[in-house]
């Protein structure tokens, strides 16, 4: 075996497993999802594809530079990312799906999760070593050596901390069960191992990376200052998805999505930048460039979307603090078609109930905004003993005689209905417009909220 091709093999290799871990993933993430918060199931879909972008350019970069330790260390991250994905989507299977099914489900949730540690601290070390593969000086050994230390802290920690576990990891909301792996006697010693230590270990690793960043920009030519400028516009978007994350958490916002849209986010950020650096290093190589910019526009557009749709299940501080009669009735005031809200009996309810109609009405008001050609709307909500009632009605052109048109959003709001045991009806005839109706079985934990017809 020739000493190129031993690299190249080796990450084959390595990425043909990964790639099966990540087909697993999707297929349990599949089979579990209406177990599964909308927020968690996108995330989990966002990992996995991030997994597969992190592998295939590490193993570029293993092919172009066998002896870059860039590469090496992206198809470790990708690995490690796989991992925690398909990990937690074994977890929730087989503690919530179908509970009793798999085994050993509460240990692999619980190890998943504390294997983003190496995730985390992966990201750090790619910053450390980029571009060569190496460290900018030997005297920059002692603080690899301190990183590599407080890894493996961090990462022993999480496997016996007293912890609740939180699936999918990071940060998940779809399930939370006590760490079974937990060593009650070492509590004292494993402080380390919660997200909101690992919130405050990471900058020190990362700021060291910036650190050697600063300096290698100091020393380098033109083309390795081209390429350090790329990093350095991820790195700073990765701090601030690490601050909203931090604050999110201090703030009492821990398992939202405030703190796994920073996450969700950052392999995108980082492989985007990646590649803008390997393409200024081949800007004498036209071929190579025509051959990177589609698939820079595919990852950027992949990583907006996940972004989008994220961002659409963020819950809103109105419907926390107020409930869905005002939080609905400030959205309304936005819209541009006229809308009535309508509210009988509508009190408190859970924070699930409360989203899952919130943003399913507000679906529902975009598709008459963008394709009913209505003059007016009606949004009803009713609430009885049992349940809880929505209705968005218009007095639109209605759904086209085939079935609603594409990007209508129904059956993400007929999914998200269903995961709380609720359900979705549509009616509507061309020319007549569309009522949209759902009900969740609910049952009502404050004071009712009256609202005067026509508010």
């Amino acid at each position: 075996m020739s000493q190129p091709a031993a690299p190249a093999r080796g990450s084959t290799a390595i990425l043909a497993e990964t790639v099966l871990v990540v087909l697993t993933g999707l297929v349990l993430t599949g089979l579990e999802w209406s177990s599964l918060a909308l927020s968690d199931a996108v995330n989990a879909i966002g990992s996995l594809a991030g997994t597969i972008a992190y592998e295939v350019l590490g193993a570029l970069i293993v092919r172009r530079a066998g002896g870059n330790r860039v590469g090496w260390f992206m198809l470790a991250q990708g690995t490690a990312t796989a991992i925690v994905a398909t990990g937690s989507a074994y977890a929730i299977y087989g503690l919530k799906a179908h509970p009793g099914v798999l085994p050993a489900a509460g240990a692999v949730g619980a190890l998943s999760e504390a294997v983003f540690v190496l995730v985390a601290m992966g990201l750090a070390a790619v910053f450390l070593v980029f571009p060569t593969g190496r460290l900018p000086s030997p005297r920059w050994r002692p603080a690899a050596v301190a990183s590599l230390v407080l890894t493996g802290v961090s990462l022993a920690s999480f496997v016996i901390s007293t912890r609740q576990v939180a699936l999918p990891a990071v940060g998940g909301i779809s399930l939370s069960y006590p760490n079974p792996l937990a060593v009650r006697a070492l509590r004292p010693v494993a402080g380390l191992g919660t997200l909101n230590a690992l919130a405050l270990v990471f900058p020190l690793v990362l700021g060291a990376a910036v650190v050697s960043l600063v300096l290698r920009y100091r020393r380098g030519d033109q083309r390795l200052r081209q390429q350090l400028k790329w990093l350095a516009l991820a790195l700073a978007a990765v701090l601030l998805t690490q601050v909203v994350a931090g604050l999110a958490i201090a703030f009492g916002r821990a398992g939202t999505l405030w703190v796994s849209v920073p996450f969700a986010m950052t392999p995108f950020l980082v492989f985007l930048a990646i590649q803008l650096g390997l393409l200024a290093e081949a800007a004498d190589d036209p071929g190579l460039v025509r051959q990177a910019i589609p698939d820079l526009k595919a990852q950027l557009s992949a990583a907006l979307d996940d972004l989008r749709a994220l961002a659409r299940g963020i819950y809103p501080p109105l419907l926390a603090e107020s409930g869905l009669v005002v939080a609905l009735r400030s959205q309304v005031s936005r819209s541009p078609v006229p809308v009535v809200l309508e509210a009988d009996q509508v009190g408190r309810y859970s924070q699930d109930a409360e989203s899952t109609v919130y943003f399913c009405t507000l679906e529902a008001l975009q598709n008459v905004a963008k394709h009913a050609r209505a003059s007016r709307a009606v949004i009803r909500l009713a609430a009885n003993g049992t349940g809880l009632e929505f209705s968005v009605s218009d007095d639109g052109a209605g759904l086209p005689v085939g079935g609603p048109r594409a990007g209508s959003g129904l059956q993400g709001m007929a999914d998200r209905l269903a995961a709380h045991g609720g359900t979705l009806d549509v009616r509507s005839q061309p020319g007549q417009g569309t009522t949209i109706s759902g009900r969740l079985p609910v049952v009502r934990t404050d004071a009712v909220v009256p609202v005067p017809a026509g508010a």
